[in-house]
């Protein structure tokens, strides 16, 4: 059974047509990518999988429950996590905040325990304050805990991003462009923590644009182009897919 099942679905924004009956799906343990020209819907259907946009049209299944039109809040609970092309963080909290921030949501302590600072409190906080730093060196920005999130360079920006969207263990992450603005080096390091990322059991679905980056590291690759899907496949076989190579090279 997959993960992740996406049927028809189609997107129309007034009279634009975003995405038209696209079938998508994703395995347990797989890395696929999504890529295609500027446009053609790949971050609409992000969008459409944690709940930003409702489908006009079409089904999606996560862990074979229904979960098209759900909130995002409800579908990042049923375990899907999410970064975007913009980096999201909260800037004027520090690193380490950041992540405590998401493991916020999995503590059970309510006001007046945080009022009184109770021994129930206490313990969660110092939970927190652990898993965050676990986090923090898994994605590889330790030693920068105290920063604040707006003074980041980009790759550790991209890192902490990525933190922020596991600590909430996710059994599926999203990624969108987690590779632009980086250089050869940081896109190397970048492959490095998806690995250990899809080695912790965690399924990863990338937009990207760097063809190379894609071609290395995806099972597979779903090509779309103006909203449709024009050829899904292993690298190989998408690489040499003659309707892939007409939408980025023209006819």
């Amino acid at each position: 059974m997959s993960l992740l099942e996406a049927q028809g679905i189609t997107k129309y924004f007034g009279g634009l047509k975003a995405l038209e009956d696209v079938d998508f799906r994703i395995s347990k343990g797989e890395l696929v990518s999504i890529v295609g020209p500027n446009g053609s819907g790949k971050t609409t259907l992000f969008n459409i999988i944690t709940g930003f946009h409702k489908p006009t049209r079409g089904s999606i299944k996560f862990e074979g429950s229904f979960i098209g039109g759900l909130s995002p809040y409800r579908i990042a609970r049923a375990g899907i996590g999410r970064t975007f092309q913009i980096t999201a963080l909260f800037e004027n909290l520090s690193v380490l905040d950041n992540v405590i921030v998401g493991l916020h949501h999995h503590t059970t302590s309510g006001m007046i325990d945080a009022v009184i600072r109770d021994r129930k409190y206490c313990t969660e906080e110092q939970a927190c304050l652990e898993k965050a730093r676990e986090m923090l060196t898994f994605v590889g920005v330790e030693g920068l805990e105290s920063e604040f999130a707006a003074r980041l360079p980009s790759f550790p920006r991209k890192r902490l991003a990525i933190a922020v969207a596991l600590v909430s263990r996710p059994n599926l992450l999203l990624l969108d462009e987690p590779a632009a603005g980086l250089n050869v080096r940081e896109i190397d390091g970048l492959a490095a923590l998806l690995g250990r990322i899809r080695e912790s059991g965690v399924t990863l679905c990338v937009i990207e644009h760097k063809m190379k980056f894609v071609m290395a590291l995806s099972d597979r690759v779903m090509v779309l182009n103006e909203g449709r899907k024009i050829a899904e496949g292993t690298p190989g076989e998408v690489s040499q897919d003659e309707k892939v190579i007409a939408a980025y090279l023209g006819k």
